[in-house]
């Protein structure tokens, strides 16, 4: 027997419509898809959650939780942000077809649905899902060479985990938008990896480095950009790779930004890195007490760091 390429495709219709499933379910697996079906939102979630669909039909108006409060929670929850979700709404209701598009919707289908039009949309997400699934692989393989450097150095093991959590929790207290979070989550994640290109006589050296050592430690943040740019996906959290060493004054590496012309992004990983590097014991320094850390980071407000944001920061940061 000849399989098909959609065998293993798992679609979820959510309508609260028994006529309206049966239809979308039939055409669906005439053409070699697997189907699951919900009759409201919040059976929609579940199913979402245990069956993990590689698409979801969503129904807007419906019992219990509708379309957007579904759409919602997808979005918020790190492992469906992406899923492909496409929303069926009443062909004169352009409003919902904007608020679905604030909500999360990656395309729409009016009701009644035209079978070749939902067919071909479906195929198109399915598409879409596939590149942005390989995207997610080749971010995974990042972080496993992330881990790796750390992995070199016992000093700095889950430092990058460390600062992710303090970045993100910075950043949420601005009220930064998802997008910009998970992007500077990614950099936090990633923003040593160019540390892969030191030897370990530079990385582990417990003494001052000297000056062609510090030269050379100076270059990994150029070379955690040679590794990630091509990655268009990480997008903003490039800055955060490239720009997490420079200062406020100017001062920094590896261009010498100041002020607002260094990424906020940036800004916001250098204090939870220094953070972070000040509390743990190093080759070079035995780790501060987070009193001593939250001492330093007054004081460097204004020259190594930006001072409005330091003051954010030892808000979410530890107190002591």
């Amino acid at each position: 027997m000849k399989t098909s390429a959609r065998d293993g495709i798992l679609i979820l219709v959510v309508d609260d419509l028994e006529n309206d499933r049966y239809l979308l379910e039939r055409v669906l697996t005439r053409e070699g898809y697997r189907v699951s079906t919900a009759v409201d939102g919040v059976d929609a979630l579940d199913k979402v959650k245990r069956e993990k669909p590689d698409l979801v039909l969503l129904d807007v108006q419906m019992p219990r939780l509708d379309g957007y409060g579904v759409l919602k929670a997808l979005r918020q929850d790190r492992e469906t942000e992406l899923l492909p979700v496409i929303l069926r709404t009443v062909q004169s209701e352009m409003e919902e077809k904007v608020r679905g598009l604030d909500a999360g919707a990656t395309d729409f289908l009016s009701k009644p649905t035209d079978t070749s039009e939902l067919l071909a949309r479906v195929r198109a997400q399915l598409r879409v899902k596939l590149l942005t699934s390989e995207l997610e692989r080749a971010e995974e393989v990042l972080f496993m060479l992330a881990r790796v450097v750390e992995a070199r150095d016992a000093y700095t093991m889950e430092h990058t985990e460390r600062v992710a959590r303090a970045a993100v929790s910075i950043g949420r207290a601005l009220s930064m938008p998802e997008m910009d979070l998970r992007a500077l989550h990614k950099g936090a994640m990633l923003h040593d990896i160019g540390k892969i290109g030191l030897p370990d006589a530079i990385l582990r050296k417990p003494g001052s480095l000297n000056d062609e050592e510090w030269k050379r430690m100076k270059m990994h943040p150029l070379i955690g950009v040679q590794i990630t740019t091509s990655l268009q996906s990480l997008g903003e959290a490039v800055n955060v790779i490239r720009h997490h060493h420079e200062r406020w004054d100017g001062k920094g590496y590896p261009d010498g930004l100041a002020n607002e012309h260094i990424p906020l992004l940036a800004r916001i990983a250098s204090i939870a890195d220094a953070f972070d590097a000040i509390t743990t014991d190093r080759p070079y320094h035995r780790g501060k007490s987070v009193s001593e850390a939250r001492f330093l980071l007054e004081i460097g407000a204004g020259s190594s760091w930006d001072p409005k944001l330091v003051a954010i920061a030892l808000k979410e940061l530890p107190q002591g």
